[in-house]
């Protein structure tokens, strides 16, 4: 008679409760197994850019000794504004740069001259993208214009070190060799409040800032870090050696423009 009475105070109890919210059920509910060769995909921008990222400048995906285990940019993204989504131009994109006005590049905390016959193309309104993107018309024998970007990175100052190391890094000589800073012309300059150091060096020149990808052969870098107060702005020319030449002494013109506001 115990027995009985204390099956039936249990339930009772419960059925009490269960008009309060209480006596829940705290048996774990079936997990749904997840097949052993699943993966997740991330969805990538296609239109992010490849060359010249924050990570980039900052040395995050840096593949020198300097940054070990360095994240990787996505492997199928293309300059910023200059390959179009498919169906159309970016939605964010800006046609022409309110930055550009006549031949002036007017940049925070700096003015930059900029030479004649040098392209502005459209570049994406976003705090990691380039500033600004010009294409250099290519000169006979080359398959392409070279281009030139511009990137402003202020909490990248005192870097410098670090961002030659990283530009050497994405330039082999032709049988595959790791460029050193012997291979290239390396200079620092002062005028007035502008620091500026420029990298020159040719050889098989990778686009990508982590190095995968095939590399274009006879190719220079000219690679720049103008740095001043609201500084530094890191400026990336790169093209077939033909059109560098050709545009060699207004890419030095350009650099030496930078005037601190």
């Amino acid at each position: 008679m115990k027995t009985s009475i204390g099956l039936l105070v249990i339930p009772m109890g419960c059925a009490m409760m269960a008009l309060s919210g209480g006596c829940k059920d705290d048996r774990a509910e079936p997990q749904t197994a997840v097949p052993a060769d699943s993966k997740q995909t991330p969805v990538e921008d296609v239109t992010s850019p490849p060359e010249s990222t924050p990570q980039e400048e900052a040395g995050e995906n840096d593949k020198s000794p300097h940054a070990p285990g360095a994240v990787k940019p996505p492997a199928d993204a293309v300059h910023a504004g200059l390959v179009p989504r498919a169906g159309g131009p970016p939605a964010d994109a800006v046609h022409g740069n309110p930055a550009v006005v006549g031949d002036k590049l007017s940049l925070a905390g700096t003015t930059m001259t900029i030479p004649e016959g040098w392209k502005s193309q459209p570049v994406r309104k976003s705090m990691m993208g380039p500033v600004a993107v010009f294409h250099l018309p290519k000169a006979e024998g080359d398959p392409a214009d070279a281009v030139a970007r511009v990137t402003h990175f202020p909490a990248m100052k005192g870097m410098d070190d670090r961002n030659i190391d990283r530009w050497l890094s994405q330039v082999k000589h032709p049988d595959g060799r790791d460029m050193t800073r012997d291979d290239a012309k390396i200079s620092t300059t002062r005028q007035g409040m502008v620091k500026l150091t420029v990298v020159d060096v040719s050889g098989v020149v990778n686009p990508r800032s982590d190095g995968t990808g095939a590399g274009a052969p006879d190719h220079r870098l000219i690679a720049a870090i103008v740095d001043h107060p609201k500084g530094p702005h890191f400026i990336k020319i790169s093209g077939g050696l033909a059109t560098m030449k050709h545009w060699e002494e207004s890419i030095n013109a350009f650099l030496k423009s930078a005037e601190a506001d």
